[in-house]
């Protein structure tokens, strides 16, 4: 009787968890997608194809953009690029700098680490989403957060940011399901 019932548990398991439907054909390559998202004037609302919003938390000022990505096959790798450009060659004593990309079910969070390279800050991660995602499509998100102890006056702030951050980019490279 346990080996019938361990037999059905297997065999239902198995329907709900390797269900066939069009969408999870294996990546169509003719669907391969490099996309860019850039914005030079960093603190300009929804330019370049970024999300942008800035809060205070505590003492620091908190300037961040991100970009959300659906309908992402989930058998292929996803790659990011992020970049931000500066004035002036990083220091780590002029802002914090938080790379991160996320997706959910369960929330997934992968930290993206920066490299700075003169006038440059880079970061490169490649994502598999087909642990969260069984079936279907998937989603990612690429947040960049940029921090420093606040002026005390948001106005202060942004023109502070505008004298340290050129332009904040974001590289994805995924295939559309």
């Amino acid at each position: 009787m346990q080996t019938i019932l361990k037999s059905c548990a297997v065999f239902i398991l198995s329907i709900l968890f390797f269900q066939c439907d069009e969408n999870d054909a294996k990546c169509d390559a003719s669907k391969h997608r490099d996309k860019k998202y850039e914005v030079t004037a960093p603190v300009n609302a929804s330019v370049g194809g970024l999300t942008y919003e800035t809060e205070l938390a505590g003492n620091q000022r908190i300037f961040r953009w991100y970009r959300s990505t659906s309908f992402v096959c989930i058998y292929d790798l996803v790659e990011i690029d992020v970049a931000v450009k500066t004035f002036d060659v990083y220091q780590t004593s002029d802002f914090n700098i938080q790379v991160r990309e996320q997706h959910n079910i369960p929330i997934t969070t992968n930290e993206i680490p920066m490299v700075p390279e003169q006038r440059l800050l880079l970061g490169v991660a490649q994502i598999n989403l087909l642990p969260s995602f069984v079936v279907g499509s998937g989603s990612f998100d690429v947040v960049v957060e940029i921090s420093f102890p606040t002026t005390g006056n948001a106005d202060q702030d942004v023109l502070y940011l505008l004298g340290k951050v050129v332009s904040v980019a974001i590289y994805t490279k995924y295939s559309e399901n």
